[in-house]
């Protein structure tokens, strides 16, 4: 059963090395199929906690993982997540968003840098500014493309750190700026658009 908590004793024998030259003197057994080096959890055990921190994060996958029986904590998942092998063989950013987000709106602001291939978060950090967003861009040379808003503070940033890169305006912000032009649009002719519509009718 998932809930129920299972202990396991595991005896590894020991040898001794008769060769006096060697610089270890005993091995130990390898039970490396059921467990890592110094590790007191088997590695289906690790795989369960890598894939609930993966989903949840945390504190969530820390919850979740009592509940089916899995004694750990937050830090504990976290450091599973980072221990991964395959966190480390992920390919160099290529694509990139790039977008501030308000820690305290009208006050403090981030920067939040998303991988467009891979559809997922890469870095996020405090501030917005043109000279950490550039020291960022410069540790990643393998950016080619920046998808952005209109702010200047990015636009610098690229064109200091990669100027061969190529920035191009993120989907959102063009339908925003389509419908911010279209309401002034509507706005300034809305006398001659009633105007034209009473005609119409008048002549139908």
């Amino acid at each position: 059963m998932l809930e129920q908590r299972v202990v396991l004793a595991v005896e590894v024998r020991r040898f001794k090395c008769a060769n006096a030259g060697c610089p270890r003197r005993t091995f130990a057994e390898n039970i490396h199929a059921l467990a890592g080096r110094h590790q007191r959890r088997t590695r289906s055990q690790a795989r369960a906690l890598h894939a609930l921190g993966h989903a949840l994060g945390g504190e969530a996958a820390a919850r979740l993982a009592n509940a089916l029986g899995l004694r750990t904590s937050a830090d504990t998942v976290l450091r599973e997540l980072r221990r991964a092998p395959g966190r480390k063989r992920k390919p160099r950013p290529r694509v990139v968003g790039i977008d501030d987000w308000a820690i305290a709106r009208g006050h403090q602001y981030g920067t939040i840098i998303v991988d467009l291939e891979r559809r997922e978060p890469i870095e996020v950090f405090a501030g917005r500014e043109t000279t950490a967003v550039a020291a960022w861009m410069r540790a990643h040379p393998s950016i080619e493309i920046v998808a952005r808003d209109r702010a200047g503070a990015y636009s610098g940033a690229v064109d200091i750190a990669l100027p061969a890169a190529k920035q191009v305006s993120d989907r959102w912000h063009l339908l925003c700026n389509l419908r911010d032009n279209v309401e002034r649009l509507l706005y300034r002719l809305g006398p001659q658009l009633r105007q034209a519509a009473q005609q119409s009718r008048s002549v139908a």
